[in-house]
């Protein structure tokens, strides 16, 4: 135990200095053609607007070019004309505000070079600003979606792939469908979404890669709590427990697969808190390891700033409203958003099939092996992104259009379960 606390001590100082320097070495590259670029891009954000949607009129099918346009105007590194060093910058991520609409501070920041960064988002690390700054040199948004695209498609085939190889085609299917309802598809153009859905990808096809390594238990406990630390890093708070939530289901998927006789409830029970309390010590001490080195370095107290607009994200108030929001309110704008009606349906067609599958093997006076336990451990993982939301009820409330995302979680806890107890392989035929 000491010895992996201290190794994880040496693996977060390792990370938090890469993570300094990457920004670092990010913030010193030239401006000229990254400007350039996104001036370009203004031409497709302006045709598309803030609230552009793809394929359907509905909220989850929205872009998100607010934040997108935020990313853009702090990657134009406005703090480098006021005389700012690159480590302070690097700190600061500032960029140019006069209203509410980002898009339209994006557009006179460009076009009028009188204006001046004149706010700062010294809480975040925002470090999707090291993936995108470089490709700004020689792109603009239109050609780094196509980039961005590209790449999830390709991981995506390789992590169903992988899930297909080591655990079931049925269970490749669910995951497939499971990361299709996360609007994959819209994730993988969009600046503010896309680091989240890599880090789930990439996640499963390290967890899938290692797990048949002998020492694959202290590998992927190392692995989860960096993918942790690098949510808090590359993401802005979208919905960072979805790289928790299907690392967890896969796990013990992967573990079912194992069928070692030495697994217990408690056991695995033991299993999912680690992990996930080694994915929120990586999640949360990134955080407050940005805050104490802005505050450091910025001479100014990023602590209290960070605490007051947590403790605004975790309240029922929200501005533009009255009367508080209600925890059910928060559920019931993320759930039906989420679970719409194309979702429901196909959820109750392969309920059905389950049901049928369970009673025509019952009449086969067959046994299916699997320990019945590990539904309760799927639907303990199941709860994970609603205990997320209610414990972030503003931010779950205002932003519910992208963090209902995480139900993916759910969703591929219950396809599991259908899987799990109708799979062939844990299947005999007893005779009469």
């Amino acid at each position: 135990m000491v010895k992996k606390i201290r190794n994880l001590t040496i693996l977060f100082i390792l990370l938090m200095i890469i993570y300094s320097l990457l920004l670092i070495i990010c913030y010193a590259l030239p401006n000229t053609n990254i400007r350039k670029n996104i001036k370009e891009s203004l031409t497709v954000l302006n045709t598309e607007g803030i609230h552009y949607k793809i394929l359907f009129e509905k909220d989850f099918a929205e872009l998100d070019n607010f934040t997108d346009s935020l990313i853009l105007n702090t990657s134009m590194d406005g703090a480098r004309e006021e005389g700012k060093n690159v480590v302070q910058r690097s700190m600061m991520n500032a960029r140019y505000f006069e209203s509410d609409d980002q898009l339209r501070n994006l557009n006179k920041f460009v076009s009028d070079n009188s204006k001046k960064v004149n706010v700062d988002y010294e809480r975040y690390w925002m470090g999707s600003i090291v993936l995108y700054r470089p490709l700004m040199l020689i792109m603009n948004l239109q050609q780094i979606r196509y980039l961005l695209s590209t790449i999830i498609f390709i991981l995506f085939l390789i992590a169903v792939y992988m899930v297909a190889e080591k655990i079931g085609k049925k269970t490749a299917f669910a995951y497939a469908i499971s990361m299709f309802f996360t609007q994959i598809y819209i994730n993988s153009i969009s600046l503010q979404f896309f680091p989240i859905t890599l880090l789930t990808l990439l996640s499963t096809i390290i967890i899938c890669f290692l797990f048949d390594n002998k020492k694959y238990e202290k590998y992927i406990s190392y692995s989860i709590f960096i993918i942790g630390s690098l949510c808090s890093f590359l993401d802005i708070l979208t919905y960072p427990l979805l790289t928790l939530g299907i690392v967890l289901v896969l796990i013990m998927l992967l573990k079912m697969k194992q069928c070692n006789e030495e697994d217990t409830f408690r056991k695995m029970l033991i299993l999912v808190v680690k992990y996930s309390m080694l994915w929120g010590v990586g999640y949360g001490l990134t955080f407050i390891s940005k805050w104490l080195l802005a505050s450091i370095i910025l001479q100014k107290n990023v602590m209290q700033i960070a605490f007051e607009q947590f403790t605004y994200r975790a309240s029922l108030s929200t501005d533009g409203i009255s009367e508080n929001i209600s925890i059910i309110e928060v559920l019931r704008r993320n759930i039906t958003l989420y679970f719409n009606k194309v979702l429901i349906a196909m959820l109750f067609v392969v309920f059905i099939c389950w049901l049928f599958i369970i009673i025509k093997k019952k009449k086969q006076n067959a046994e299916i092996r699997y320990k019945k336990w590990y539904i309760w451990l799927f639907l303990i993982i199941s709860i994970m992104p609603y205990i997320w939301m209610i414990i972030l009820s503003n931010h779950s409330y205002i932003h519910f259009w992208m963090t209902n995302k995480m139900q993916a979680v759910t969703l591929f806890a219950i396809l599991s379960i259908f899987v799990s107890t109708t799979s062939e392989d844990k299947v005999t035929i007893r005779k009469k």
